[in-house]
């Protein structure tokens, strides 16, 4: 069975060993644990954003309001958390209160008061709860950042760049050269490129932003889709 081949009536499948790759697996975590959220059909989009896991460094660009950053930056850490003990899943935004008070929040009531989930993976919260930092009864964590935090002496299974471009420096190229710099002296010196996955989401804000390059092959090492 293959990602391209699944539909919305494959959604009660529940994770089985022997499913080959995590994009199925991950679908199937998803449309088990987080059905609620799902109020509308799974489009080929959102296959699309499933199989985009399966790569060391991935890249997605969507407009707003196409349920990107909820898939990828909410559903995957937590399926990531649970699924590897011990692992560490670092968020990074443009902003730490955009990290911190959106992505981080989402992802504590999901692990807070998800009936399915705690029932099947048992209570989350821990002494190590804060509003930037969480630690699962398996060791796992996951932590939020913003470009300007340090992410040096992080050692990440997965960083996640969700909207990490600011809307007002991407404008000037001062503010590009900035991000460029982050991405080549911080993020990319500090990543074990065998073992860590650097997954991009967001909308392109400007004809040379990072991820547009990104997406246009002007960056090398990247899978990206548009």
């Amino acid at each position: 069975m293959s990602l391209a081949s699944l539909t919305q009536d494959d959604s009660g499948l529940r994770p089985v060993d022997g499913i080959e790759g995590y994009p199925l697996e991950f679908y199937n975590f998803m449309m088990l644990y987080f059905r609620e959220h799902l109020t509308h059909r799974v489009s080929p989009l959102h296959l699309e954003f499933c199989e985009a896991i399966k790569y060391r460094r991935s890249a997605i660009a969507a407009p707003r309001q196409f349920a990107k950053s909820i898939i990828l930056s909410c559903f995957y850490p937590i399926f990531i958390a649970l699924k590897e003990p011990k692992s560490q899943v670092v968020i990074v935004s443009a902003t730490q209160f955009l990290s911190m008070n959106q992505i981080m929040q989402r992802i504590k009531i999901e692990l807070e008061t998800n009936p399915l989930l705690i029932k099947d993976y048992g209570e989350m919260v821990t002494d190590k709860w804060k509003a930037d930092f969480l630690r699962l009864p398996n060791r796992s964590e996951i932590l939020c950042r913003s470009v300007t935090s340090q992410v040096r002496g992080l050692h990440p299974t997965v960083m996640i760049q969700d909207d990490s471009e600011n809307d007002e420096e991407v404008i000037t190229p001062e503010g590009r050269d900035q991000f460029i710099a982050f991405m080549k002296r911080r993020v990319m010196p500090t990543l074990n490129y065998e073992k860590c996955q650097l997954l991009m989401v967001g909308t392109i804000l400007h004809p040379e932003s990072y991820l547009n390059r990104v997406c246009n092959g002007l960056e090398p090492g990247w899978r990206a889709r548009l």
